[in-house]
């Protein structure tokens, strides 16, 4: 490390330093209060307990095979449906190559600039 990154730090340090000694000195130099000796204040009674009655209970629910009794069973579901796949037919192995020389000929579109393409 060399003298001019050694500086800065040092001046850093050292002024972090002089704070916490101003700080320190002052805490110091300031009088404490002598400690309140006064009784503390005296506590008040606690109130008298009241007696109260207990709620009534609450009537029992139904257990869980009455609740399994009154429900009825869900609608049947209708089946699912076959998911479908459209698919293209090319016809044969013929017109696929007669696609790809086409594909070759032709080349890229006009507009197509050569840049990435949206997914």
């Amino acid at each position: 490390m060399s003298i001019e990154q050694l500086l800065p730090l040092l001046l850093f340090a050292g002024l972090a330093l002089i704070n916490f000694v101003v700080r320190l000195l002052r805490r110091r130099s300031e009088p404490t209060p002598p400690p309140e000796t006064a009784p503390a204040p005296p506590r008040p009674a606690a109130p008298a307990r009241i007696e109260v009655e207990p709620l009534p209970r609450r009537p029992k629910l139904m257990t869980l095979p009455e609740v399994a009794a009154v429900r009825r069973p869900p609608p049947p579901l209708a089946p699912p449906v076959p998911l479908r796949r459209g698919r293209v037919r090319l016809g044969g192995p013929a017109d696929l190559r007669r696609a790809v020389v086409l594909l070759t000929i032709l080349g890229p579109p006009a507009a197509d600039d050569g840049g990435p393409r949206p997914t």
